[in-house]
């Protein structure tokens, strides 16, 4: 029930730059969090919030049919984009979850 059912291909696998990026941007992430490298069990509890939406009051699903392609993708992004410039002009947060992708099918069940 918890498989990883990514609707687009990805191997998550980066080289040179692009993985020391990677690190430095998770780095930065759990020192800002206060979470040690060392305490995997900590940072695997943090990770696994996005799943549980880090207790947000409200979430929102923007999603393409079947058959969309990249242009379409940019599409929603733009859109999805400026409601949340919408958000944060009204005095509101907002923060799109890529990691909730990787479950796309068992969000589409529900």
């Amino acid at each position: 029930a918890g498989d990883v059912a990514p609707d687009f291909p990805y191997d998550g696998v980066y080289e040179g730059v692009y993985r020391d990026r990677q690190y430095g941007a998770a780095k930065a992430l759990y020192d800002a969090l206060g979470i040690p490298r060392e305490e995997k069990a900590k940072r695997q509890e943090w990770f696994l919030g996005n799943f549980r939406f880090f207790d947000a009051p409200a979430v929102a699903f923007f999603m393409l049919p079947d058959g969309f392609g990249l242009r379409e993708a940019c599409d929603l992004g733009m859109f999805t984009q400026t409601v949340m410039l919408g958000l944060t002009a009204q005095g509101l947060g907002s923060c799109p979850q890529t990691a909730l992708g990787f479950m796309a099918k068992q969000i589409r069940d529900v």
